[in-house]
């Protein structure tokens, strides 16, 4: 009895394990030239303005301590902005991943977990930020860079006075121009 029981229990599990194999559906997620940190889309996220929290007023404007954390794009975008235009200046020295021109005292972001596709490229999360008695929500934008999650831009949500547009992207071309 013990031997036909194994005989039908092996074919059953080969042909359930087939059943869950998954593929990718991106099989090239692309490259990345730069260093990352580890995590899914919200730990990095969160990481990101942990840190920026516990370093804020250090040597404001200038992003090359954020580089792990940032898109190669974005990244190249913020090096040429720093480079290229003086009049960013007061922009650039500002909170430039917030509504607020300060850095807030506390960051949520938002669990990446409720999102189904676990093969996204992109995904927005919403962070929840304070300063005091100052409540804001704000989207960040995280990609995925070879198998880095990257934030990409900063789509402002919190009545930003400092930036002139709505995304960080956006804020850099209006600025650059």
């Amino acid at each position: 009895m013990r031997h036909i029981a194994k005989t039908l229990l092996v074919p059953c599990a080969l042909a359930l394990s087939a059943c869950t194999a998954v593929t990718p559906a991106f099989k090239d997620i692309g490259t990345r030239s730069g260093p990352c940190v580890d995590g899914g889309p919200d730990s990095v996220a969160q990481q990101f303005y942990d840190y920026r929290i516990q370093h804020r007023g250090q040597n404001a404007g200038d992003v090359s301590a954020l580089r792990p954390y940032l898109s190669d794009s974005l990244w190249q975008t913020l090096q040429k902005a720093n480079q290229t235009h003086p009049e960013q200046a007061v922009f650039l020295k500002g909170d430039i991943f917030s509504s607020r021109a300060t850095t807030p005292d506390s960051v949520a972001v938002a669990s990446s977990s409720r999102i189904p596709n676990t093969d996204a490229r992109n995904i927005p999360l919403r962070i929840e930020q304070s300063q005091g008695d100052q409540h804001w929500v704000d989207e960040v934008l995280m990609i995925r860079e070879g198998q880095c999650w990257v934030v990409d831009d900063v789509r402002y949500l919190g009545g930003a006075a400092h930036a002139p547009a709505g995304t960080l992207r956006q804020s850099l071309e209006k600025r650059g121009s």
